[in-house]
């Protein structure tokens, strides 16, 4: 038996084939398209994340900075205070100690006012003793400077309490170390 080929076949063939590559660039097309838009948002994607990855340690660098400056002018307004004291104490107050405690207090609360804008609420709530503790200490000290101390203001109750200031500076810097993701020792 002899199978028998409609002659609609071979137009049928040659249609699909013509259509077939008629439609190929414009499939071909979108396949690439849509590979490229695929291809720019992952690349978009990667951008964003190296951007926000930089602006992350930017910020860190920044706080890090920040929590340092803070440290280091707190522990020298705090001498400072001390030397201030031991000097008013002893009645050997200079013009220049009154040039050094006003410098080292205006440096502490700039330091401290732009922490106010960096820090966790951790690290501001630590600060705050610290911060509270050095204001409510300077001033005592003038009190006492001007022979007006007040009832908790003598030079032992206000050296007493800079010693235990120093104290607060361990849960203060534990406070920043934890924001900054430094693991204390």
């Amino acid at each position: 038996m002899e199978t028998v080929v409609s002659p609609l076949v071979p137009l049928v063939v040659a249609v699909v084939g013509i259509i077939g590559t008629l439609l190929s660039p414009i499939v071909s097309g979108r396949l690439t398209a849509r590979m490229q838009r695929e291809l720019a948002a992952q690349q978009l994607q990667h951008a964003r994340q190296a951007r926000d990855d930089d602006e992350r340690r930017a910020l860190a660098a920044e706080k890090r900075a920040c929590y340092v400056t803070v440290n280091a002018t707190a522990r020298w307004y705090r001498i400072v205070q001390m030397n201030y004291l031991h000097a008013v104490h002893e009645g050997r107050l200079r013009e220049e100690d009154r040039g050094e405690f006003e410098a080292a207090r205006r440096a502490y609360a700039a330091a401290v006012a732009e922490a106010q804008m960096l820090g966790s609420p951790g690290v501001l709530d630590e600060m705050e003793i610290i911060f509270s503790g050095l204001s409510r200490t300077f001033q005592r000290i003038k009190r006492l400077e001007l022979g007006d101390p007040e009832p908790d203001g003598s030079f032992d109750d206000i050296r007493a309490d800079l010693l235990r200031l120093w104290e607060q500076w361990t849960s203060m810097r534990t406070a920043m170390r934890q924001d900054l993701g430094i693991h204390n020792p």
